[in-house]
């Protein structure tokens, strides 16, 4: 029997670092890409809930003939009363209408199993009505934002998404999906 003074099973130190300095080079290149892409995908996802909302809000008005008023309420109150008024069922003109948006159609409660309309980033979308005044003889329509990523009403233009009214700082500069109603 031949006798062994070394084994030489396993790898190196070397070949161990240079496996571990390329599995740092591709997360470092994978991570930041990866984080770009969910970023847009929530804020495409948020569009979509803003103009799911816009659709339900112009349903509501069809068979109420008046948007949620929200004229003396907080950000937060607003953001209720608005998930109240679209997930409820009414009775008008001795039909039932509503509810206009199913809880499963958007996040729609929180932490503390308060009914509100939240965006992707889990942040409550902000809801003001009277909002933007309408062309002509049209009716002002309601605004309708998202914070965006930062959580921040009014930061930029580059994170916020809504709706737009220029007279109301919280979001003039909002990506928005207004310029349709012009």
């Amino acid at each position: 029997m031949k006798n062994l003074k070394y084994c030489n099973v396993g790898f190196t130190l070397t070949e161990l670092m240079m496996v571990v300095a390329v599995i740092a080079i591709l997360m470092a290149i994978l991570l930041p890409v990866a984080n770009t892409t969910m970023e847009n995908i929530r804020y495409k996802q948020a569009t979509a809930e803003i103009s799911m909302i816009e659709a339900a809000l112009e349903t509501y008005y069809s068979d109420h003939g008046e948007y949620p008023d929200t004229s003396a309420m907080t950000s937060e109150q607003a953001n209720e009363h608005l998930s109240d008024c679209l997930t409820s069922t009414y009775t008008v003109g001795g039909r039932d209408v509503g509810p206009y948006i199913r809880m499963s159609d958007l996040n729609i409660s929180d932490d503390t199993g308060n009914i509100r309309l939240l965006d992707p980033w889990k942040t409550i979308y902000f809801y003001q009505y009277p909002g933007t005044p309408g062309q002509g003889n049209a009716p002002a329509f309601p605004n309708i934002a998202s914070a965006g990523s930062d959580g921040d009403e009014g930061t930029s233009w580059q994170t916020d998404i809504g709706s737009y009214n220029a007279a109301d700082p919280m979001t003039s500069d909002n990506i928005c999906n207004w310029a349709k109603k012009k």
